[in-house]
């Protein structure tokens, strides 16, 4: 069971990070977007519009990156909580 909970943490600060991560380009590349030197520019424009599709892509698939982890725990919860059953009966 402590194996379980030790995966808790790890998993949460994870997902935590990518979140930040995600926000933090987008405020970036919203901002860049707005400054006249990068609209003179198609290379630094081109650039921000796969960025943007970029994080955007990501963006999608983070519910299933979030969902994935909170079966992973449930798994391994749930693995603890027969482990320790079986023990127990012993």
């Amino acid at each position: 069971m402590r194996r379980a909970v030790d995966q808790l943490g790890p998993m949460a600060l994870a997902i935590v990070s990518l979140a930040i991560i995600i926000g933090i380009g987008a405020i970036v590349l919203a901002e860049l977007s707005t400054l006249d030197v990068v609209s003179n520019s198609t290379t630094a424009t081109d650039t921000m519009q796969a960025g943007q599709e970029a994080l955007g892509t990501f963006g999608d698939f983070f519910t299933v990156i979030v969902v994935v982890g909170v079966a992973g725990v449930i798994f391994l919860l749930l693995g603890a909580l027969r482990r320790a059953g079986g023990n127990s009966m012993a």
